[in-house]
């Protein structure tokens, strides 16, 4: 009977294995097709059950910013080009450049670009970078940080940000990685909030962001009977923000690791199950296994 239930055990963890795969497959199908929303159903429910699934985490914070990104597309109208040369539409786009109509610059820059690469191309290059450095600055200064960490890193393309520029960058990038691991790997979440913090420390919620991960990832310590471990994050927590529930817990958790709970070790009399007894009390139970019929033979293994 053992037997048999460790090998539907494996079978059904076999199934689960496949079943995982397969779903990492199409999420990936999906993904590439712009299903962004059925894609990250599909990378979530991998991540609840494996979190450790090669990849599985990192595609769904991808996934989560195309989808933010594509619920906010530009809202700006760009008027279609009426030039019937290359050097209209460079006009136009300067026109556009010049009057700070960022987006549509952009588009007509870009347009040029595709048309000839070759025309005009450090003037072009150069407005092109200022647009897009300009308008992503903005952006994730704004309520579309995405949007602006895409618009910067296009930008980096063309030559490299100053400082100034690249700082607001980065810490773009490591609000929206701790925002998108957030619920997923709490020492992912607090990592990149402390990159943010030992620079600017009130930028935008990442003081109370990082109190409650600190908690929420003292709690899952505690849960798994780390509790020295779990005392530290809650008191890094209280750190950023008194909470007398958080004390509570970190006093709870300081206690557990200082007087740890020992599991009693069962005593066991001879002939208890565990304990061999005197030969008369083994186990008579006889074996059932029926013998090899005499009229079968072994087949030799295969040859090479």
């Amino acid at each position: 009977m053992m037997a048999g239930q460790g090998e539907r055990s494996l079978r059904a963890t076999q199934t689960t294995a496949a079943d995982i795969d397969l779903q990492f497959e199409l999420a990936m199908v999906d993904l590439e097709a712009g299903r962004y929303e059925l894609a990250e159903q599909r990378l979530a429910w991998i991540v609840s059950r494996v979190p450790d699934y090669p990849g599985a985490a990192e595609r769904l914070a991808e996934v989560r910013r195309l989808r933010d990104v594509a619920a906010n597309p530009i809202a700006t109208a760009i008027p279609p080009s009426e030039a019937d040369t290359l050097d209209e539409r460079f006009d136009e786009a300067k026109a556009l450049y010049d009057s700070e109509q960022w987006e549509a610059a952009i588009a007509r820059l870009q347009e040029l670009r595709a048309l000839d690469p070759a025309f005009r191309t450090t003037e072009v290059q150069q407005m092109l970078f200022q647009a897009l450095s300009t308008l992503g600055v903005s952006y994730v200064r704004g309520d579309r940080i995405e949007e602006g960490i895409i618009l910067l890193d296009q930008a980096t393309l063309i030559q490299p940000l100053d400082d100034q520029v690249e700082g607001e960058r980065l810490l773009a990038t490591f609000y929206i990685a701790g925002r998108t691991y957030w619920g997923l790997n709490w020492p992912l979440v607090i990592t990149n909030f402390e990159a943010i913090h030992r620079v600017a420390p009130f930028y935008r919620d990442v003081p109370d962001r990082l109190a409650e991960a600190y908690v929420r990832y003292a709690d899952q310590l505690a849960i798994t009977g780390a509790q020295c471990d779990a005392a530290d994050q809650y008191q890094v927590a209280l750190d950023f923000r008194f909470d007398p529930e958080v004390r509570e817990k970190q006093e709870e958790s300081t206690e557990a690791c200082l007087n740890p709970t020992e599991t009693p070790t069962p005593t066991l009399e001879p002939g208890e199950e565990g304990t061999p007894g005197p030969p008369d009390e083994l186990d008579a139970t006889p074996d059932l296994t029926p013998p090899p019929d005499p009229g079968l033979e072994t087949p030799d293994p295969p040859g090479d």
